[in-house]
């Protein structure tokens, strides 16, 4: 496998059966290359041929050891910034910002939004929070000014040395095997777009069930393999993400996996609320080759349009299908 730029190259392992049921995979998507942030090599995603589960892998895995090559320039590890006022194009987008805002408020986006935002957790007491992938910190910073106690665990040093600078939140860095938290250690535990990230989730979701304290909620947010975007877009939907996605959930697959780590008192459902993110990512991938890297420039206004009509079929489809959402939403509660 050949690096791309000045990277060593990313040493892989097969994977051809499911890690939900052990059945075999048959190639969904083939010949992908990450054309987000430049990862080298090259990478597919298989589905599980049973058909009662679907869970979806990338072929080959990397080893565990390399995977950090998969990070190396990777959104985490820059310092966020504010985009200088631009006056004249606010202005022209002012229409459109109307028109778009009347039509969710309709479909209740904005409320459901603001839940995701607060990780499902802003009907709940402030307790002890943990962040599992906690990135630069702004999630707990926020809930920590809620009233929360936060920790954060994070893989990436540099992240957690900007959610340290930054915020002032100390991050523990390492996975949560590493880690030494006693059961029972917390009131809520959020993982944001990160499940999808690692290679036992069945072992990630019974670790942090156990730390849990009585009465304590965990929550999940993962790209859903079942979405509008992925079924429009295939290949170029943003959830995939090779080589840095490894799993891929539906809630059917989303299901088994909390069923096989012994989960009770679950909720899983599918949200549009970030839809327009995701597909506005997805259809710029949609224009770039293979091999090339993702352009960072705004849409344009028929692009935003586009994307506004998308995002409004799809939190109106969810009403009659509503496992159409960009997003999966998962919430456990340990009960006594």
């Amino acid at each position: 496998m050949t690096s791309s730029g000045d990277q060593r190259p990313i040493r892989t392992q097969p994977k051809a059966n499911c890690d939900l049921c052990g059945c075999a995979g048959n190639t969904l998507h083939a010949g992908l290359t990450d054309r987000l942030f430049g990862a080298p090599g090259t990478w597919a995603f298989s589905k599980c041929s049973n058909s009662a589960c679907g869970l979806l892998w990338l072929t080959p895995m990397p080893i565990a050891e390399d995977l950090g090559v998969a990070y190396e320039i990777y959104y985490t590890h820059q310092m966020p910034t504010q985009t200088p006022a631009d006056p004249l194009r606010a202005l022209i987008k002012l229409p459109y910002r109307f028109v778009k805002l009347a039509a969710e408020a309709l479909l209740g986006l904005p409320r459901e939004r603001e839940h995701l935002r607060s990780m499902c957790l802003e009907q709940t007491a402030p307790g002890r929070l943990l962040e599992v992938g906690s990135g630069q910190g702004e999630f707990l910073a926020r809930m920590r000014a809620r009233g929360w106690q936060v920790q954060g665990i994070d893989p990436d040093p540099r992240a957690a040395h900007i959610a340290r600078e930054r915020y002032g939140i100390e991050v523990a860095v390492g996975a949560m095997e590493s880690a030494r938290y006693a059961p029972g250690s917390f009131d809520a535990i959020t993982m944001n777009h990160v499940i999808e990230h690692v290679f036992d989730p069945v072992g990630l979701l019974k670790q942090c069930y156990e730390l849990l304290a009585e009465n304590g909620r965990m929550v999940i947010v993962t790209p859903n393999a079942d979405s509008l975007g992925h079924g429009l877009l295939g290949r170029d939907w943003r959830g995939l993400e090779p080589p840095r996605h490894l799993h891929i959930f539906s809630p059917r697959t989303m299901r088994r996996a909390v069923d096989c780590a012994g989960l009770e008192h679950v909720a899983i459902r599918t949200s549009a609320a970030n839809a327009d993110i995701i597909l506005d990512a997805s259809l710029r991938l949609s224009h770039t080759p293979e091999g090339a890297r993702l352009g960072r420039g705004k849409p344009s206004i028929r692009d935003r349009a586009r994307l506004m009509q998308l995002q409004l079929r799809e939190a109106r489809a969810l009403r009659a299908k509503p496992d159409l959402g960009e997003e999966l939403v998962m919430v456990a509660t340990k009960l006594a």
